[in-house]
């Protein structure tokens, strides 16, 4: 909202508060001072939405980015998959009404599990596909061909792009995490608005830490974990322990997740995140 805008809304509302509402609006308007530049007080029109708002124009570069993929047919990979198609349709209607000298796309961006053990699992035996390059054109065909009998949508699922990043799942969560920081994966002329579903899981993980963890400091006979390779060296620790409330009564669950470098001459710096169960 442009800065006019801002001071205009302000304004009624201190008009329409009486006294009392006025002070407290002119207050307000008097700190916007001190953040806004005197170009932001140019006159402009406050319904006028910011370019860079604006989905309507055909020229823009759309990533919808998930953390699920058919045939995992769950909601973060179904509906994303319709959202994009349904936007490849809104860009071409918009196309054939404006001239922009720009040509949009829409680009799905998808987890590809690296597990083959990972793939059957969530897939199924007769989905598993191959490994690498071929596996992800497999895939691609999957959902290219589920979009045009199940969706009816083959115009739009030929202009739909796909894009594949390296990811693991872990059944301690029932979900699929990326093991790239996505932000940096994506090739910058594919997107200038994004899109994300579940973004929470795609920013779980951050940067591991140089914590160098032996397995007798991982857990005892009360700990349950699953650990999980994502990179070289890097590993993913959950671990699942009992305990007791305050009373000393009822056990109690919790789960704690460590990401780790496996290198035992590094300097350590413990990063644990411990989770309540009910959250999870």
């Amino acid at each position: 909202e442009t800065g006019a805008g801002i001071m205009s809304r302000f304004k009624k509302a201190g008009m329409a508060s009486g006294e009392e509402g006025e002070n407290e609006g002119n207050w307000l308007i008097s700190s916007l001072y001190v953040c806004m530049s005197p170009e932001s007080f140019e006159d402009e029109d406050e319904n006028e939405p910011v370019p860079a708002s604006l989905l309507s124009d055909p020229g823009r570069s759309v990533c919808i980015v998930t953390t699920a993929a058919l045939p995992w047919r769950t909601g973060t990979a179904v509906n994303p998959l319709l959202r994009a198609l349904y936007l490849v349709r809104f860009q071409k209607e918009l196309q054939s009404t404006q001239s922009t000298g720009r040509t949009g796309s829409v680009t799905l961006v998808i987890p590809w599990l690296e597990s083959a053990e990972e793939r059957e699992k969530l897939y199924g035996f007769n989905n598993r596909f191959a490994d690498g390059e071929e596996g992800m054109k497999e895939q691609e065909e999957w959902v290219r061909n589920y979009s045009k009998e199940r969706c009816g949508m083959s115009d739009e699922s030929e202009k739909l792009k796909i894009l594949f990043y390296p990811a693991f799942y872990l059944s301690s969560f029932g979900s699929i995490f990326p093991k790239v920081d996505l932000c940096n994966f994506i090739p910058p002329e594919l997107v200038d608005v994004a899109i994300l579903e579940e973004p929470e899981h795609l920013n779980w993980f951050r940067t591991p830490s140089t914590v160098s963890k032996s397995d007798s400091e991982m857990g005892d006979s009360n700990h349950e974990s699953e650990k999980k390779s994502i990179g070289p060296n890097v590993e993913v620790v959950v671990s699942k322990s009992e305990g007791k409330n305050e009373s000393g009564t009822n056990p109690e669950s919790t789960k704690s997740v460590d990401v780790v470098a496996n290198d035992h001459t590094a300097e350590t710096k413990d990063k644990r995140h411990n989770l309540d169960k009910s959250k999870l």
